[in-house]
């Protein structure tokens, strides 16, 4: 998204940005920023490429769980019964094997997190909102926008 007083560089809100686990470390506070980078073209492309991407594994996970419902079969929703599946379904644009897997594990922390907020007899509802775009995170020595 291009913002007034940016130019044509891309521009990314703060969810772009993620800690591992999901959490903020003890003693962190989390503000909402903006962050221009300075990306020829077709390197914003692809950077957007890359979280429609994610956006894509994300509506995977959903639609993996409503076909399972409709199908009348276990939820089967933890990381370790998707990857299966998510590994016969093929890659996801240009994201790689692991960071499709961490957009599922996000997806299936937070069915359980909701899971466990219904238990406890708080109201929660399920994560089966698409989103066009989702942060991808990656592993160290992994990302590089070459061009």
């Amino acid at each position: 998204m291009t913002r007034p007083g940016y130019g044509h560089g891309l521009v990314l809100p703060s969810y772009a940005v993620s800690f591992s686990k999901g959490s903020v470390p003890d003693g962190c506070v989390v503000r909402t920023f903006w962050v221009k980078v300075m990306a020829t073209p077709a390197k914003k492309k692809r950077a957007y490429g890359l979280l429609v991407s994610g956006g894509d594994t994300w509506a995977w996970a959903i639609d993996r769980f409503h076909s399972r419902v409709r199908d009348g079969m276990p939820n089967a929703n933890s990381v370790v019964e998707m990857w299966p599946d998510q590994k016969r379904h093929g890659s996801f644009g240009e994201l790689s094997v692991q960071c499709a897997q961490d957009v599922t594990k996000a997806w299936s922390a937070a069915f359980f997190d909701t899971m466990k907020r219904r238990k406890n007899a708080e109201q929660a509802r399920l994560p089966l909102r698409k989103r066009w775009l989702v942060p991808v995170t990656w592993r160290k020595g992994e990302f590089a926008l070459p061009g």
